[in-house]
């Protein structure tokens, strides 16, 4: 009967500490910065939109990044501006609002099936992290970062 309770014990701390863990959705690598800024969230969010767009036949895209389940796709246009194409409806939308429109997004990958997040460098040794429910059209997370460089002045 111990055996069995020892076992019993054994599955349970299994099931409860180890399978959580595993099952846990991985952050992307290119996406796991250090620097534990806070959060612009509440200075961005006001001016993000999720626009309807409509582009050109023949447009070219880049850093074309499909989810898992292939309902979403999103791509840049020159860089400098983000489209996410809902594959279900064939809608396009373009994420408006984001700070420093010059600069070109970069490192764009899906979290989960609806979460899509990316990088926009607002200078040499600095970016902002982006995260975005397209499901929801809303904008989840900013955070700002350094590169190695600067962590490495700290």
């Amino acid at each position: 009967m111990k055996v069995y309770r020892a076992r019993i014990i054994v599955f349970a701390f299994t099931v409860l500490f180890v399978f959580p863990v595993v099952l846990r959705p991985q952050v992307p690598k290119a996406h796991r910065h250090l620097g534990g800024m806070p959060s612009m969230l509440k200075e961005i969010e006001p001016e993000f939109s999720f626009a309807e767009a409509t582009l050109e036949k023949g447009f070219r895209t880049k850093n074309t990044v499909r989810n898992k389940n292939r309902t979403f796709e999103a791509f840049t246009l020159s860089g400098t501006r983000i489209f996410v194409k809902d594959l279900k409806s064939g809608k396009i939308f373009e994420l408006k609002g984001l700070p420093f429109e010059s600069r070109d997004f970069s490192d764009l990958a899906w979290a989960n099936n609806q979460t899509l997040m990316f990088d926009r460098w607002v200078q040499p040794h600095y970016g902002n992290h982006y995260a975005v429910n397209v499901v929801k059209k809303k904008l989840t997370d900013v955070v700002p970062f350094p590169d190695e460089f600067m962590l490495k002045q700290k």
